[in-house]
């Protein structure tokens, strides 16, 4: 080290590089952590820094007195403005001969020190991409005020695996969940993002600003630019970007926002746990904003339509801009309600629509658009309150016990474990409402028999296009895939078998989001033994139906045409009652060669 560092007591350097800032500052996830989260040696300025705090000090202190380089983005200072603001709380750097106010690079990033906050972005599930089932978080840097909407040329910061273009599903899926990608922080103007889940996914956004101090702002961003391009192993289950942005948060916090007696760290769990944490005699989160998606705007405008205007907004779209002016017709404010569901429907068909559609569907939305400007500004506000928060949702893990009987069987009980996400009974939100997703559901039982496994899900994603408005453009097929285990029949002893199935079909909620009729057809395998018997095509309906806010219901009929001209037939009767937001009652009644009935009491967790 130079000499200007002899004034720094070894035993002080020695104490500071074991304190936890210091460690979470290198990527140490916690004090049991041998080895830095973060694989890309640019990060280190010793050889040995990935495992030994106290070396990446010292190296870190002698970096800092080295003198400027030609370009002063490659000094140790602007490369690594974090670890300049918290080792100048113990140390006099006055002799330094950069500070992170020089940095160009640090500068342009942290706007100038223009960051009025910082905000937790929670996008929800999209099941058009497994990275996306669960929900993604990302990062915004603030600058313009309160108004949030208004600032989309903020810098948002996103973590994610880096996969090659055209990457194979299944290949995909494999490495993600085996650590075969790399991953990284990147960063992009907000709009981007807005753009990208709101309008093309048909995703919705929750804004979590939080109250951090000057300070933590301050350091918070300065960590933000260090870990920018370094690359780390990707995990879908637990070291996601879930996971990686808690120990951005738990850096300047010191909370920790992650449960590690659990293998996986899911989107809401990390909203959940930063939105119920205290900071500083407070809460860390000081204001919740709503970005409702292309399609839940058009949803929202079309369940505040009477009778006749939606006939209206249905005779308009199917007949076209020449129709507009027999049927925008009736009180000023009634037009106006047409004309902006019409607005945002056209908006919306550009996203599924084939691209020598769009001309078509640009050409319509202009002729709305000067129809509405005949009309006085203005009109009745858009209630947009957004349903099922993620804070306020029940926890995404599930346990719970109950009882089966049937006929000529004794009675059994049953304990079932699913560690994500959801089913069709208890799937929250617009976006993924009656669908399901779930991956190590197990199902077992217990008996005069002994013990058995009734069902095994290795994985099963349901996605049910409601279609709310049934107008053009909005008629989304539904799909479904699983792949797991399960008994062949209620009356057979033990006759485990391998299932896996895929299935497409329509579904139409007739104008309400209460009522969901779906029709599948679709194929699998389904045996005991690993013989061609097992091959069969099912066709299927499914009725999912909301009762109220607490009690759903789901009825199911299925035939299976098997290989050799075998068939078995299945319905099925599905009931939840919520109890309370971390418990529920399931009731089923199922006939499948005999009928058989059950009911259970679940905690979510």
């Amino acid at each position: 080290m130079p000499s200007s560092l002899n004034r720094y007591d070894d035993r002080k350097i020695l104490t500071l590089s074991k304190e936890m800032q210091w460690r979470r500052l290198l990527g140490f996830s916690s004090p049991q952590s041998r080895v830095s989260d973060v694989k890309a040696t640019a990060f280190f300025l010793s050889r040995d820094g990935r495992r030994d705090p106290l070396r990446e000090m010292n190296a870190t202190l002698s970096a800092f007195y080295s003198s400027s380089p030609q370009d002063l983005n490659d000094h140790a200072v602007c490369r690594f403005p974090a670890r300049f603001l918290w080792l100048s709380q113990h140390f006099d750097f006055q002799e330094i001969p950069v500070t992170p106010d020089e940095c160009p690079g640090y500068t342009d990033f942290s706007l100038n020190g223009d960051v009025e906050s910082i905000s937790l972005i929670y996008a929800t599930g999209y099941l058009g991409n497994p990275a996306s089932y669960y929900g993604h978080l990302l990062v915004r840097l603030n600058r313009h005020g309160e108004n949030v909407r208004e600032s989309l040329d903020d810098t948002a910061i996103n973590f994610g695996a880096i996969i090659p273009d055209n990457e194979n599903m299944l290949v995909y899926i494999g490495k993600g969940i085996f650590g075969g990608y790399d991953a990284g922080y990147t960063h992009r103007e907000y709009f981007y993002h807005t753009h990208n889940y709101g309008e093309n996914e048909l995703r919705d956004l929750w804004e979590y600003r939080l109250a951090l101090s000057d300070s933590d702002r301050t350091l918070l961003v300065a960590h933000l630019w260090e870990l920018l391009a370094k690359e780390y192993t990707y995990y879908f289950f637990n070291r996601n970007c879930a996971y990686q942005i808690a120990q951005l948060f738990t850096v300047v916090t010191g909370e920790n926002y992650t449960n590690a007696n659990r293998p996986w760290v899911l989107p809401q769990q990390i909203v959940q746990a930063v939105n119920g944490s205290a900071y500083r005699g407070t809460g860390l989160v000081e204001s919740i904003d709503y970005i409702p998606s292309r399609q839940s705007r058009l949803y929202a405008r079309y369940e505040e339509l009477g009778a006749k205007e939606r006939k209206r907004v249905e005779q308009a779209a199917h007949r076209g801009s020449p129709a507009l002016e027999e049927t925008i017709v009736g009180a000023e404010e009634s037009q106006k309600r047409v004309l902006d569901t019409l607005l945002d429907y056209y908006q919306f068909r550009q996203v599924k629509a084939d691209v020598d559609e769009v001309p078509d569907i640009e050409r319509e939305h202009r002729a709305v658009l000067m129809r509405r400007f005949e009309l006085e500004p203005g009109g009745g506000a858009l209630d947009l309150q957004g349903e099922d928060a993620p804070h306020e949702g029940r926890p995404p893990s599930y346990f719970s016990v109950g009882l089966q009987d049937g006929p000529g069987a004794a009675p059994r009980y049953t304990v079932r474990v699913r560690p994500a996400y959801y089913d069709s009974l208890d799937a929250q939100g617009r976006s993924v409402a009656f669908s399901t997703l779930a991956m190590g559901d197990i199902t077992v039982s217990f008996g005069e028999e002994g013990s058995q496994l009734e069902k095994l899900t290795i994985v099963e994603v349901e996605s049910i296009q409601q279609n709310k408005t049934g107008l053009p453009g909005d008629r989304g097929h539904s799909w479904r895939l699983s792949v797991g285990a399960e008994q062949k029949s209620f009356s057979c002893a033990d006759c485990l078998a391998a299932k896996g199935m895929a299935a497409a079909g329509y579904s139409s909620s007739f104008g309400s989001d209460r009522m969901v009729l779906s029709g599948f057809i679709g194929g699998g395998y389904f045996a005991t033994t690993d013989t061609s018997e097992g091959f069969f095509v099912e066709p299927s309906l499914q009725l999912n139906w909301r009762l109220s806010g607490k009690v759903n219901l789901q009825a199911y009929w299925g035939e299976q045409h098997f290989y050799h001209s075998d068939r078995q037939r299945q319905a099925r009767l599905d009931a939840r009652v919520s109890l309370t937001t971390n418990t529920d009652l399931r009731l089923f009644f199922e006939n499948r060669d005999v009928h058989f009935f059950g009911l259970s009491v679940g905690y979510y967790w």
